[in-house]
């Protein structure tokens, strides 16, 4: 199986060639060094843009039977190219990896870390100052892969869970509400620590969230939480 790269991965060639003997993988050269050089290709790992040299390389691939993309949006993806190709994308590919940082950061918040941290003996050995994830309240916006990998990583914290979707339904973790998205800025306005895993940048400027959602406002942004995370991911249907 010949597998093509759009770019260049540090360590993704090695890798995919350790997975079976027959594999070859490739980056493929750029047009200005190869030309509109034909490509023998089984499948293509691309971005979802691609820049603008995707659709070029798709039409270039001979006996192209699968496009693998490289992340989880494809609104910008040239469609139309797929025909009867097989199309995956890496959707929940990095959740465990992005959870395990958001809660290392709700940790770093609470434990006030690296502050904490002692280059001489304190004057108490036996007490800190410090916070606590337990009872906590962990507010979702998006419960997607991402979002449910947080949620089971913050529920042995004895954490209490809410979170946003577009329609509600049952949670698929148990120990995790769900709320709809009407009633968002009432389940997250209050005492806890708001985590957004949402559409898009949760929290941003103008506190958008994404298509179809409210907005919250500066009022609502002040009274949201005293500690406020972001986890920016790429469009998908929750």
């Amino acid at each position: 199986m010949r597998i093509a790269l759009q770019s260049e991965i540090p360590g993704l060639v090695d890798q995919l060639q350790c997975l079976a003997p027959d594999i070859e993988a490739f980056v493929v050269p750029d047009t200005n060094e190869s030309g509109e050089r034909r490509i023998m290709a089984d499948v293509l790992l691309g971005t979802a843009t691609g820049r603008t040299r995707l659709p070029a390389l798709i039409e270039r691939c001979e006996g192209l039977r699968w496009l693998h993309i490289l992340g989880t949006g494809v609104d910008k993806f040239p469609l139309h190219l797929v025909e009867d190709k097989l199309v995956t994308c890496s959707r929940g590919a990095t959740a465990g990896p992005i959870a395990e940082w958001v809660m290392a950061m709700l940790l770093a918040h609470e434990k006030q870390l690296p502050d904490a941290w002692i280059t001489e003996p304190p004057q108490a050995w036996y007490m800190a100052d410090l916070g606590c994830l337990e009872n906590k309240t962990l507010g979702i916006i998006g419960f997607g892969a991402i979002g449910q990998a947080i949620a089971k990583r913050a529920l042995p914290f004895d954490m209490n869970i809410i979170a946003k979707v577009r329609t509600h339904r049952t949670s698929p973790v148990q120990g995790v509400e769900l709320v709809a998205v009407e009633h968002v800025e009432e389940a997250l306005v209050g005492e806890g620590l708001g985590v957004g895993a949402g559409e898009g940048d949760v929290w941003r400027r103008r506190h958008r969230l994404g298509p179809g959602l409210p907005r919250l406002g500066r009022g609502r942004q002040r009274g949201l939480c005293p500690f406020a995370l972001a986890a920016r991911t790429v469009r998908q249907d929750r």
